[in-house]
């Protein structure tokens, strides 16, 4: 019977039907709370309905549980991240690292947080990483930004040219990339990607305002403003 309620609130999980879920995978735990499969799962459910607060003693408990599974040492960086608390999150996608050092999704983690604690260059690295298994537009966007934020813009628009390759019209690589011409000083191409950037995303204030800055400085005054 568990395991029948288990498969149905799996589905619903799957179809996005969050809310019906929840109260059978609670259902699940209180018949038996030993259950890592429903611990977890409703772990990620809370993370989802961005109920961090929440999802953090729940993956603890999946933790305790399984004390070594990777999918639950990853969740649990990915909370602790959205909580703020960035150097516990670190701790936690390294040991996802440590124990599966194939797992592409922790290396990309590991290097957005370390990005956030102002840690570039070892963001650099774990993003390598993570692409050396499996190259993705965030992953070479977010390297990136790293490189950006160390002042090497060169390398920074290079990896946006490779996550454009891949994925052509990813807003946030279009973005960044103009960013990486304003600092090259090639105006002209600057406005290029933000417009580009903006006919994906015309919500993005920050493009529009550093599309304003590239006008301002190739001195078309009138458009800038």
């Amino acid at each position: 019977m568990t395991q029948q309620i288990l498969s149905q609130a799996t589905a619903l999980h799957q179809r996005g039907q969050l809310a019906e879920a929840e109260p059978l995978y609670r259902q699940v735990l209180a018949a038996g709370p030993g259950h890592y499969q429903a611990q977890y799962l409703l772990a990620v459910l809370l993370y989802q309905q961005q109920r961090p607060a929440e999802a953090a003693p729940a993956v603890e408990a999946a933790l305790r549980l399984s004390p070594d599974a990777v999918e639950s040492l990853l969740l649990k960086g990915v909370i602790l991240q959205a909580l703020g608390r960035g150097e516990e999150a670190l701790a936690s996608l390294a040991a996802a690292t440590s124990r599966q050092p194939a797992h592409a999704e922790a290396w990309y983690n590991q290097g957005v947080v370390l990005a956030g604690l102002g840690r570039q260059q070892e963001a650099v690295a774990a993003f390598d990483h993570a692409l050396a298994l499996r190259p993705g537009a965030p992953v070479w966007t977010n390297r990136g930004a790293a490189l950006k934020a160390l002042g090497r813009s060169r390398d920074a628009l290079e990896s946006y040219d490779r996550a454009l390759a891949l994925e052509p019209g990813f807003p946030a690589a279009l973005y960044n990339r103009g960013l990486a011409l304003l600092d090259l000083q090639r105006f002209a191409e600057a406005v290029i990607a933000f417009d580009q950037a903006l006919a994906r995303t015309p919500d993005n204030h920050d493009a529009w305002n550093n599309r304003g800055v590239a006008l301002y400085r190739l001195d078309q005054l009138v458009q800038a403003l």
